[in-house]
């Protein structure tokens, strides 16, 4: 595994972020820094960026579905209560 110190823990996101890049703190650079690196950081930034935005939406979508089910759920649940047929 590439070394990474960058403070507390073990800096293991920040070395799957970085794509096993060495980052050293300090502000020294080792193995990173080149144009290739930094343009394959930003095109691993913006695909984080846009699995964030699909996650948001999909969740988005969870719970309107949840709330489209509790709603029914409630719906059905008073229908059943004003039933006068149904015994207890």
């Amino acid at each position: 595994m590439a070394g990474v110190c960058v403070g507390e823990g073990d800096g293991t996101l920040v070395a799957d972020l970085l794509g096993g890049a060495e980052v050293h703190a300090g502000g020294r650079e080792v193995g990173i820094g080149r144009p290739d690196d930094i343009e394959q950081l930003k095109a691993k930034i913006t695909t984080l960026e846009q699995q964030v935005v699909d996650l948001e939406l999909k969740l988005q979508d969870q719970g309107d579905e949840l709330n489209a089910a509790r709603t029914t759920n409630r719906e059905l649940m008073a229908q059943l209560n004003r039933d006068p047929t149904r015994r207890h």
